[in-house]
């Protein structure tokens, strides 16, 4: 966290103590004192621009730096699918001058879509949008989310990040982790990306790196990866000279008929 800001977290969703309860947690897993790092809360009941002059005044007065919106659909006040609602939303954003963040929903029934539930004017107007994949077992007290980032008004796109949420007592930790290594968060690397962290696991008794063939790479992502993309990746990237190179008879481990 930055110091000298003061958030303002807009909640249509939940409740004042949820969010505290929550927020304390976090800063406690992640070693600070909540105090030093004021993140207000507001109780939303109508639309952002319906609420614009009063929500103004509260922003001078508490001299508020940065916004969170929970969540965007409830936040247009009216249909999320038209155009001109959430472009409504986003006039009183702008004229009000603040960062904000919108956290929406996505389409149900509809794992492909990389945009939020509603019109293409959330992705469009938005400068930077992230998804968030999760995966989490029934009963573990763990969660991994993959962050991925899928428009970037100023520069290329971030590649995926994982992250882990440790719920303990009354803490929770959040840490980064390697998507290579989840099954199922994996499929959003790029192939290299996945080569790699199949790679880095295959290690001999003194944890040197070993070889593997294309097959025994595709055989530890069963449904993910596939043979001959892997192939044309791997030549593309051998041409590039980059991390991911074929095996020779002075590399450690070469087999001659792998």
């Amino acid at each position: 966290p930055e110091p000298n800001h003061r958030g303002l977290y807009l909640d249509y969703e939940s409740s004042a103590w949820e969010h505290g309860t929550r927020y304390k947690q976090i800063c406690k897993g992640a070693g600070i004192n909540p105090d030093d790092y004021p993140m207000l809360h507001l109780t939303m009941t109508r639309s952002i621009e319906i609420s614009k002059f009063s929500l103004a005044h509260y922003i001078q007065e508490q001299r508020i730096t940065y916004l969170i919106v929970d969540s965007a659909a409830m936040a247009v006040g009216g249909d999320p699918n038209s155009p001109d609602d959430p472009l409504h939303m986003f006039e009183v954003l702008r004229e009000i001058g603040l960062p904000s963040l919108i956290i929406a929903h996505q389409p149900k029934n509809n794992e492909n879509s990389n945009h939020p539930y509603g019109s293409v004017v959330w992705h469009n107007m938005s400068r930077a949008t992230f998804q968030i994949d999760k995966v989490q077992s029934p009963g573990e007290n763990t969660l991994t989310v993959a962050l991925l980032n899928r428009k970037l008004n100023n520069g290329g796109l971030r590649k995926p990040m994982g992250f882990q949420f440790e719920f303990i007592n009354d803490a929770i930790n959040v840490t980064s982790t390697e998507l290579a290594k989840n099954d199922e968060l994996s499929k959003h690397l790029t192939i290299i990306d996945q080569v790699i962290g199949v790679l880095k696991e295959k290690k001999d008794k003194d944890g040197q790196l070993l070889p593997m063939t294309i097959e025994q790479i595709c055989e530890e992502k069963k449904d993910i990866l596939k043979a001959g993309s892997v192939r044309t990746k791997l030549y593309e990237h051998d041409k590039a000279g980059k991390s991911v190179r074929k095996a020779t008879p002075e590399d450690h481990g070469y087999n001659p008929s792998d």
